[in-house]
Order: C-alpha cells, then sequence, then structure tokens
C-alpha cells in the first residue's frame, strides 16, 4: 500500500504487474489496482477457466492530441519467479501472439504510437520487439546491474524501427524518454526522434516533502516493529550475507541444512549491529520458512543444477552442507538417506525451476 501511494504521488500512467508484483497473489495485486489512480496493463495475463484479464488487456491514451497505446507483457519465466501456489488459476501465453492481438486492436481505436511494458530479460526483449510489429517503443524492465551509467546501454535501436529502453535495477537511476512529434496534414503526429537519458538518484537529490512523509510514515511503523539487535554483521558481500540468511533459516526451521536462492537477498552494507531489520532488508521478498526431509540424491541434483545455472540470482546458497566435499557434519552425504532441510516458501514451491523440492515429506510452514 505504501507504494501504491508513492507511485500515485509520483504520477505513474501505468504498471506492468509482473513477477514479484504477485508475490501476495493476484487477488492481493487486485486490491492494489483500486487503490491505484492508474491502470495496470498485462496483456497476457488471463484466467485459465475463462479466458478473461485479471487486469487490463490494453490501455489507450490520449496525450497532447496524440492517441497512445500501451500493452503490458510478461515474460513466461515468471512462471519460476513468482510463488507457484499465486498462479495456479493464471495462463500467461506467448508474448508476441498476445501482443500482436493488442497491437490490432489499440490501430482500431487510432493508437498513433504503441508502447509495450515488459518485464524480460535482454535476449527476450530483443527477440520479441524484432517479432512483433507495429509497436513503436518497447520499456523493458532493470534486468542490468551497471557498475556505471557510462557502461549502461539505455536506448536500443533495432532494424525493423522498433526502440528499446531500460533503465538499471534496484534504482540507482531515473530514467527519461523524449519523443519528438511532427504533426502532419490531417492532425496526425509522426515521432521522428527519440533520446534517453539516466537520471543518478542518490542522497544529492531533494526529497519530495509529500514523497518523505510516505516514507518516514511507513519506516517509522516497520522501525517500531523490527528493533530487536541479533548480532553483528562481520562479513560484506551478497554470497556471504545470502549464507547468513541460510544460516538462520537453518536454525529458525531446526533443520541440518539451510538453502537459498540467490536473487532473494540484497546486500546491506553495515558496520553496526545487526538488527531484526536488517534481516527484512537483506531479504528482499516477504517468505515463509519451510522444512521438509530430501534424499541425499535430491540435493546433490540441487547443487548441480545450481552450479550449470548461468544466471547468478537463481543459483542456491547451501547452509550446513560442505558442497565441495559434499559432507555434513563432517560424514558423507547419503544419496538414500533423509536430510532435514529449511528453505523458503518460493523454492519449496518449485520456484526458479527446482522441482527437486516439491512433494517431500514432512512440508511445515512456519
Amino acid at each position: 500500500a505504501s507504494m501504491i501511494n508513492l507511485m500515485r504521488e509520483g504520477g505513474y500512467e501505468a504498471l506492468l504487474p509482473a513477477s514479484h508484483e504477485m508475490d501476495f497473489g493476484i487477488d492481493v495485486l487486485k486490491l492494489q489496482q483500486l487503490r491505484a489512480t492508474f491502470p495496470f496493463v498485462a496483456t497476457n495475463v488471463q484466467y485459465e477457466n475463462d479466458g478473461t484479464y485479471p487486469f487490463n488487456r490494453i490501455v489507450l491514451k490520449d496525450i497532447g492530441g496524440i492517441k497512445v497505446g500501451l500493452l503490458g507483457v510478461v515474460s513466461r519465466e515468471s512462471l519460476q519467479d513468482t510463488d507457484p501456489r499465486h498462479l495456479e488459476r493464471i495462463l500467461i501465453s506467448d508474448p508476441v501472439q498476445a501482443a500482436v492481438g493488442a497491437v490490432d486492436t489499440l490501430a482500431q481505436a487510432g493508437a498513433r504510437y504503441i508502447i509495450a511494458l515488459s518485464n524480460m530479460d535482454v535476449e527476450e526483449t530483443q527477440a520479441f520487439a524484432a517479432a512483433t510489429p507495429g509497436i513503436n517503443l518497447v520499456i523493458a524492465g532493470g534486468h542490468r546491474r551497471p557498475d556505471s551509467e557510462a557502461h549502461t546501454n539505455v536506448l536500443t535501436r533495432m532494424v525493423n524501427g522498433v526502440e528499446i529502453v531500460t533503465t538499471p535495477r534496484f534504482g540507482p537511476f531515473l530514467g527519461q524518454i523524449d519523443i519528438q512529434f511532427v504533426r502532419q496534414p490531417g492532425d496526425v503526429y509522426r515521432p521522428v526522434n527519440t533520446n534517453a537519458f539516466l537520471h543518478t538518484v542518490d542522497h544529492h537529490v531533494d526529497d519530495d516533502p509529500q514523497g518523505a512523509y510516505l516514507v518516514a510514515q511507513a519506516d517509522s511503523t516497520f522501525q517500531h516493529i523490527f528493533q530487536d539487535t541479533l548480532g553483528i554483521i562481520l562479513n560484506h558481500g551478497r554470497e556471504a550475507q545470502a549464507l547468513l540468511v541460510a544460516h538462520i533459516l537453518r536454525l529458525y526451521g531446526d533443520s541440518e541444512i539451510g538453502i537459498l536462492n540467490l536473487g532473494q537477498v540484497n546486500e546491506v552494507v553495515a558496520d553496526a549491529p545487526l538488527i531484526h531489520h536488517d534481516i527484512n532488508r537483506l531479504e528482499l521478498y516477504p517468505v515463509t520458512i519451510n522444512t521438509m526431509k530430501i534424499k541425499g540424491i535430491k540435493i546433490k541434483q540441487l547443487i548441480a543444477r545450481s552450479n550449470n545455472t548461468p544466471d547468478e540470482d537463481r543459483r542456491l546458497t547451501f547452509a550446513g552442507i560442505d558442497i565441495a566435499n559434499m559432507t555434513i557434519a563432517g560424514r558423507a552425504l547419503n544419496d538414500k538417506e533423509f536430510y532435514d532441510v529449511a528453505t523458503v516458501d518460493f523454492l519449496a514451491r518449485g520456484g526458479d525451476g527446482y522441482t527437486e523440492f516439491v512433494g517431500n515429506p514432512s512440508l511445515v510452514e512456519t
């Protein structure tokens, strides 16, 4: 609710509800849509039973006399990035097929410029742009981690004329797109030039008073609840802190092994005691601890799958097991023996493609 209030204050025109917007389920997200003064648009997201759309399929806006069409495509990878329980009734169809139909509908409604919102990665976005005629601009999700603004490719022009813009993830920059139109006879507008820029967002930027008030209000409630001191942060680095959270999972779940996907963790840089608040800063998404019994052979399969995953965010961190020597507490990992494992609900439901977690005995949510 706090984020919706901030987005409303910031003047958002539309939102693509993608993978982690669905972490609390479609029904909760639809309630948030009611709080917003802007539409949620997801062109290729439908209910399986009747084919209806939980969000807007398309949006048509009149901006300065120019009819601008909006559509939103959710990557099918979101089926792995989101807790599978929240998508049991949901169909995420092929983005290209869904977009082609939406472009036709928008064109018939008079759209002169069509924008597609997307959460797809670089390669998938470029393939989508190349295969979908009629789209002028693709605004892609923040899938890049730039070392600096100078090394960030903000605007890509495809051979077919489609332009792609992206702003890096985790909010270090605010993206700006300037599109120049020329009026032609009959009050028809034609886009002739596009420029994209990144604006650094850091402590040098003055806070918006209303935005600062909303943040302070939410933080006050949060701080009151989460001030318990748990320890001291000794190791900086995402992997080290992911291991810390995996150990916490193992201890709280009273298990032999704790497993966490690296994409769940956001590094906290602090030279102060570790407080409960920091755990919630480390852990990017709301989770519950799941404990289960998994055979040694499946644990080895998890390790192998993780090691072969090119996407760093989808790799696993293991606490309580020496994966180099395949030992637990000094004894060899036995293929046929069951081990107590604690993980997060996202992985327990097969998230990120780790199906080895699914269907194991003694699953308990805490």
